[in-house]
């Protein structure tokens, strides 16, 4: 067990609030210069926030918080990963649980051939998971910060 004091309860509250908005935002900015509308950037951001963000953070952070909160220091390199993990999990699960299309293909790459994934497919998922996890990296900074304030 690790001995820290107890963050005041709406340092939490604030914390959960705040984390997954952060990396919303700064995902959803590429908006703003890309060119496509896209349903605009607070379109983008609210899908980003709630998919992306909130129910992550409200499923897996939330439960991690509680079962972490006293085991593990509350380090900046701990709040990243476990903010990866939050971020990224879903996306991992849904990406290997969930059935190929017949064919696909991203940016010219050939990521699907005959419902099994190809080296190209392995390759975008695996930049598109780590894309996830450090804007959820980025989110257990925002809420290590809020909750622990910046001392190390």
């Amino acid at each position: 067990m690790i001995a820290a004091a107890r963050p005041e309860t709406w340092r939490v509250v604030l914390a959960f609030a705040l984390a997954p908005a952060v990396p919303a935002t700064v995902a959803s900015a590429t908006t703003l210069w890309d060119g496509h509308d896209n349903g605009g950037w607070f379109g983008t951001w609210k899908l980003y926030a709630v998919v992306g963000g909130y129910l992550p953070a409200l499923l897996l952070g939330l439960p991690a918080w509680f079962v972490l909160r006293n085991r593990v220091a509350p380090g900046y390199g701990a709040a990243m990963l476990a903010g990866a993990i939050v971020a990224a999990l879903p996306w991992v699960l849904l990406a290997l649980l969930a059935g190929n299309p017949d064919n696909a293909s991203q940016g010219g790459v050939v990521t699907v051939v005959d419902g099994t994934r190809t080296l190209g497919g392995w390759i975008a998922l695996l930049r598109s998971v780590g894309l996830i996890a450090a804007l959820g990296a980025l989110g257990g900074v925002v809420f290590r910060v809020v909750v622990h304030g910046r001392r190390s």
